[in-house]
Order: C-alpha cells, then structure tokens, then sequence
C-alpha cells in the first residue's frame, strides 16, 4: 500500500515508575480508538499502515503476563480487538489498509511503515505511552499522539512538554494539509529534552 499517508502504531501496556506496577492498554479502550479511526478513515478515505509492538496485548490482566503474546504466531487480544472493529466497519486489509503484526524474532515493520508514510508526506499516529516512538517519528514527520489508559504521570508530564512547545497535535486533531507540505521538525534542543525525559 504505498499510497497511504497514515501510520499508526497500536499502544502496548506500560510499567509504572516504580519499576512494578502495570497499567494495561485494555479492549475496550482498543475498540473506542478503532471506532474513531473508521470515522476518520471514512471522512477522509485515506489508507492507512498500522502495527503493534511488543508491549500490545502483553499482560492478560494486572498481575499476569501472557508469556505467548507475540511469540507464537497469532495476533494479541488487544490488536484483534481493533481489527475486528474495521472489520464491523467494512474496512478490508489490503484495501483500505495493512496491519503487520509483531512477533518477536523478526523485523519489525515500523520502519517500512514510516519510510512509506514519509515519503507521501503524511503522518504518524503513536500512544502516548510509546515516548521512544514518538520522539523517532517526531524528528521527521509530523505526528498525532492518542491518550490510552495505560498512561502514566510520567507520560503525561512528557506529553504536556511537546503540547507547550508545539510540537505535537492530539488525537482526534490532525495535520492540515499545509501543516504536512510545511512541516519543520523540532529543534535539536528540544529533541534533546525529550531523550532526558525518555531516560527518567
């Protein structure tokens, strides 16, 4: 789908600062987005790229973790979750988008995926909770950042550095068109804080 001019990466569960706890990107949080990507999709016909990572899907609850999420194979709950909901919308992979699902021990496909959106000139959508991905894609594209649940304070405050400094857009806000066309990255200095707030 070298057309498309939307990539998005599905959110994954997120340690708590503590170095213990887990908040967990939940499905029905993943169906709500899905809804709100076909109204987009709809409204705009655009195509669009979307992967997982390894953190999608990661914990069946709280306390446990899948030790099959992404080893054998099959698609994690969560990711399955929001196809189904394209699928309900009558959106078709291989026509109106491509999902590539990760799977430990071979390459991910985040990089294809910017490398295409990139050169369409379009943009990424990434979790919050994703800092790495979002300070990668913010250096060269312009990028719309999405709330889910298994955010935490440390997210936030990250998210609200870039809001201030203009950086990035929320979810459901997308780039105009001349924003895309125009579209200037960060300075050095503030990639550079937000590597300090990523190692933290």
């Amino acid at each position: 789908m070298i057309d498309a001019k939307v990539g998005l990466i599905l959110g994954g569960d997120a340690e708590m600062p503590n170095g213990k706890d887990w908040r967990l990107f939940s499905e029905e949080s993943a169906k709500t987005f899905a809804i709100q990507i076909c109204k987009y999709l709809k409204e705009t016909g655009h195509k669009i790229l979307i992967t997982n990572g390894p953190r999608t899907g990661a914990f069946v609850d709280v306390n446990n973790r899948d030790p099959n999420s992404h080893k054998n194979g099959e698609i994690d709950r969560i990711s399955k979750a929001f196809l189904d909901e394209l699928d309900k919308a009558g959106f078709k992979q291989g026509e109106h988008f491509e999902f590539y699902d990760f799977q430990f021990g071979k390459p991910s496909a985040l990089k294809a995926i910017t490398a295409v959106v990139y050169k369409n000139k379009g943009f990424m959508i990434v979790p919050g909770e994703s800092t790495s991905s979002i300070s990668e894609t913010i250096s060269i594209m312009p990028i719309v950042i999405y709330k889910v649940d298994s955010m935490n304070y440390t997210h936030m405050n990250y998210l609200n550095d870039l809001l201030s400094s203009q950086n990035a857009l929320i979810w459901p806000n997308v780039p105009t068109e001349q924003q895309l066309q125009n579209y200037t990255p960060p300075e050095p200095q503030t990639l550079a804080v937000v590597k300090s707030l990523i190692s933290h």
